[in-house]
């Protein structure tokens, strides 16, 4: 190291030692003290073990209550999985009617197009029965 360098580095150990604040230089500031008597200090007491009470019931009671939240959700998924399967279970159902009615639609235009072509067969057959008897 150079001469410049130490000097530099003893400079700002100096200006670093210096310029921190000094503990002891510190003005000490006296804490308020208060005064209360015994049955200020009994009531409070008395209020602050009614707090720890109530606090201790309301924690038991907000444990219940998510339990019983938990429950809920649970159920809640349970009755959304069967609805879910319920919805698949009508898509499935509302298909097959609907290829039921296609089908039974076809069945029926089929058995009205062999009707009229019986009808038609049977108007002929008559005008050539007819038309022989001449």
């Amino acid at each position: 190291m150079t001469i410049k360098t130490k000097g530099l580095l003893v400079w700002l150990f100096f200006w670093y030692c210096f310029s921190a604040p000094y503990s002891g230089y510190a003005e000490a500031v006296p804490q308020k003290m208060y005064q209360i008597s015994e049955t200020e200090l009994t009531q409070l007491e008395l209020n602050l073990a009614t707090l720890k009470n109530h606090n201790k019931t309301y924690n038991e009671e907000l444990k219940k209550q998510q339990t019983k939240l938990n429950l809920l959700h649970k159920e809640l998924e349970t009755w959304q999985a069967k609805s879910k399967t319920t919805e698949l279970l009508l898509k499935n159902a509302n298909a097959s009617f609907e290829l039921y009615a296609k089908e039974e639609k076809n069945k029926i235009e089929k058995a009205k197009r062999q009707r009229n072509l019986y009808i038609f067969l049977s108007a002929c057959l008559a005008y050539s029965l007819v038309k022989q008897l001449n």
